[in-house]
């Protein structure tokens, strides 16, 4: 072999260099780069700090962007998730279901983006239920759970191709860690829709095809027979897990999930007997990152046992948990809920005494832990009666926080002079500083704190005969909304909002009134569109306002209001049931209680849908006991009185109404007998 020549000097450093490079740029040109969609998302994220323009531009160019992605993309439904979230962040929901919208239809163009699709169709089916259009958002759902199921029977694997979690669009998202791909967990959604609704034979017709299909997650099912099926369906599928689970910590987990499942529904003992099983089989996992899991898992049996009136018991698991957090971050809170403990088993001054002397004996506690224990000593000591000792750890408590963080601007303390002066009848200066406020406003960061502090300044001001001034605040404020509402339309729709009250409430402003309220009207169709129930809050608003004006012209508005709901999520709904309770008591107001009793026995009737496993029976309680009310006013005693039975059998509290109506009654029959 022949020998290669020497290199020397910088020729030879020039060569390896060159070589170096070429052997690199295949890596090099490999290296992840930042697609223009994503640069724009961030430029829409951080647009609040520049101006209201900018940040408009920058979310309509990551709009415009999307429309570019191939809907192939791996990332399109996150990318199209995320850009809707830009405009429901700030108010524009009609625009953030648009955007949903334009990408479903595009991925109805190609058969391999199911993946997408689903993702897309379950976000539009929440947008339209967040905006309160339940109807709209039904078919939204059964497409997803369709599909869902349909490829989950095809492939075997939790929907299209083993799809898994959706990607968390932000803090704010409401999409945002629901798990997509799973048949069972889109049936739940689906079956929750249709109770809302009040239809009681979906709910049973989801609940048997969940049935017929069991399903890959055994989490999702047992929470789903739990809320939609019998008692016994959920404790044997959680039963199930735990013996299906492969590890220790995963049959803990099931074991865990079914003492909550026995505490929910008031059976603290077998709650308290199965969460020492799921004790038992996290021990045996051997594993070393399972103290505090532990410590948790013994302080919530001793809850279970305390409330099973097995007090020895849950005494020796309280001290337990506090002998196994000794010295980690959890320990204050173990300490206190012991505290707590002794003083719900009538020993109150052994749990302060525990309380002292934890703080005597550790100095180094952070603000919030100290302020937590002295807090709790203050409850414990207005639990027996010691008001002094109570104020006294609630003083110290106060003391011990932290102070607030600094204001970034001058708005709060031109706010908290202005609010000064007005208690000093200075409304020169008031005024004067809630202008300097609203005009920090318009470019501070914490800009938006004048939406909440100055209206109340205005109103102040109006109080004091100062209306001229009030008007001018209020002008200034909707003028600094109408600058931010190219950003978002929030600010603007919670100012009209607020004006609209303001001259609701001065009689010499009654002729503006329906303008105003036309005007918050319109801005609210603005950002949500026509077809949500955001709009009914200036219906409402309207017939507030005619209520005490024209009592025939608030009837009409309740009629309208209620052809408005039943068109979003028809009329067997908790929103539709919600509305025919207000709109009775403007017909009752209006002297037409015989016109009010349809609309209160449809309540009572739609309250009963929502009867069964998981539900409240508050709300069969109060619209009873509204409807004997109105029985009661025509003096329809018997049935009312009856009806009143039946409201107090479902919620104690309204015992006292009950007894109203008997007195009613028998003052009525007392001067029927005189009369004869």
């Amino acid at each position: 072999m022949r020998n290669l020549p020497e290199c020397l000097g910088v020729y030879c450093t020039m060569r390896c260099v060159a070589l170096i490079l070429l052997c690199c740029c295949p890596a090099l040109a490999q290296a992840p780069k930042q697609e223009p969609i994503e640069a724009a998302l961030t430029a829409a994220q951080r647009g609040n700090g520049g101006s209201a323009g900018d940040a408009a531009a920058a979310r309509n160019q990551a709009r415009s962007l999307l429309q570019q992605v191939p809907v192939d993309e791996p990332r399109f439904s996150m990318w199209a998730q995320s850009v809707s979230q830009l405009y429901r962040n700030q108010g524009w929901n009609a625009q953030a279901r648009a955007v949903l919208q334009e990408a479903l239809d595009r991925t109805g163009a190609l058969p391999d983006s199911a993946s997408s699709r689903l993702m897309i169709l379950r976000a539009l089916g929440e947008a339209w239920r967040q905006d309160g259009n339940l109807l709209k958002a039904v078919p939204y759902f059964e497409r997803t759970a369709a599909e869902e199921s349909a490829a989950s029977r095809a492939t075997g694997a939790p929907g299209p191709k083993g799809m898994r979690p959706a990607l968390l669009l932000g803090p704010n998202s409401r999409f945002g860690g629901v798990y997509y791909g799973n048949p069972v967990s889109a049936y739940l959604q689906l079956a929750s829709l249709y109770r809302q609704l009040g239809w009681t034979d979906s709910v049973q017709a989801t609940a048997e095809k969940v049935r017929s299909i069991g399903g890959n997650d055994p989490f999702a099912l047992a929470q789903f027979y739990e809320q939609f099926g019998a008692a016994d369906e959920a404790v044997n599928a959680y039963r199930k897990i735990a013996e299906d689970a492969s590890a220790p910590d995963q049959k803990a987990a099931a074991l865990e999930s079914l003492a909550s499942f026995y505490a929910r529904h008031q059976n603290s003992a077998d709650a308290a007997a199965t969460q020492q099983q799921a004790i038992a089989a996290l021990q045996l996992s051997g594993k070393n990152n399972t103290a505090y899991r532990l410590t948790w898992m013994r302080q919530t049996l001793a809850s279970y046992l305390q409330r099973a009136g097995q007090a020895g018991q849950a005494e020796a698991f309280y001290q337990e948990a506090m002998r196994t957090a000794e010295s980690t971050p959890i320990e204050s809170q173990m300490v206190t809920n012991y505290a707590r403990f002794l003083a719900e088993t009538n020993r109150g001054t052994q749990g302060e005494s525990v309380l002292n002397t934890y703080l005597s004996e550790h100095a180094d506690l952070n603000d919030g832990q100290r302020v937590g224990v002295l807090y709790t000593l203050a409850d414990l000591a207005r639990r027996r009666g010691d008001k002094s000792a109570a104020d006294r750890y609630q003083q110290s408590a106060q003391a011990a926080q932290p102070p607030p963080p600094a204001v970034s601007s001058g708005i709060a303390d031109a706010v908290e002079k202005a609010n000064t002066a007005i208690r000093q009848h200075r409304f020169d200066d008031a005024f004067t500083l809630a202008l300097q406020a609203v005009d920090i406003a318009s470019s501070a960061p914490d800009g938006r704190q004048a939406i909440w502090s100055i209206p109340a300044i205005a109103n102040s001001l109006a109080s004091n005969k100062q209306l001229d001034r009030a008007e001018q605040l209020y002008e200034r404020l909707l003028s600094l909304g109408e600058m931010w509402s190219q950003q978002g339309i929030q600010p603007m729709t919670s100012m009209l909002q607020g004006y609209a009250n303001y001259v609701m409430a001065h009689r010499d402003r009654i002729n503006d009134v329906p303008a105003v309220i036309e005007r918050y009207r319109n801005a609210l169709i603005a950002a949500d569109g026509t077809d949500t129930a955001n709009v009914l809050e200036a219906v409402r608003m309207k017939i507030n306002f005619q209520r005490s004006h024209t009592s025939a012209d608030a009837v009409t508005s309740a009629e309208e209001l209620l052809r408005l709901q039943e068109s979003f999520s028809g009329d067997t709904s908790e929103p539709y049931m919600n509305d025919l309770e207000f709109a009775a008591t403007v017909f009752t107001a209006a002297g037409e209680a015989e016109r009010a009793l349809p609309l209160r026995r449809k309540a009572v009737a739609i309250a009963d849908r929502f009867g069964g496993p998981g539900t409240n029976d508050s709300r069969r309680g109060w619209t009873r006991m509204s409807l004997a009310n109105t029985l009661a006013q025509l003096k329809r005693f018997d049935e009312a009185e009856g009806l009143a039975a039946e409201a107090v059998a479902l919620q104690k509290d309204l015992a006292p109404q009950l007894d109203q109506i008997r007195r009613m009654k028998a003052q009525a029959s007392s001067v029927a007998a005189s009369g004869q």
